[in-house]
């Protein structure tokens, strides 16, 4: 079962794009930088900049003391 997991997961396709994992399992995924607009009456997320390969590891990181 594990390995079909492992085998399926490089198959998925995230709403948020591109996903992969780090040592600790975490998720690693682009984070997206929005701003809300009125855009014809209705209130949208207009997405203005991304940070592609973000890791929890990499952002806390206080568990990674060496």
């Amino acid at each position: 079962m594990r390995d079909a997991l492992a085998n399926a997961l490089p198959r998925i396709k995230p709403p948020r794009g591109p996903m992969r994992f780090d040592a600790y399992q975490q998720a690693i995924t682009p984070i997206y930088i929005t701003r809300t607009e009125l855009q014809a009456g209705r209130i949208v997320n207009v997405v203005i900049d991304k940070i592609p390969d973000v890791s929890q590891a990499a952002t806390w990181g206080w568990w990674n003391k060496s």
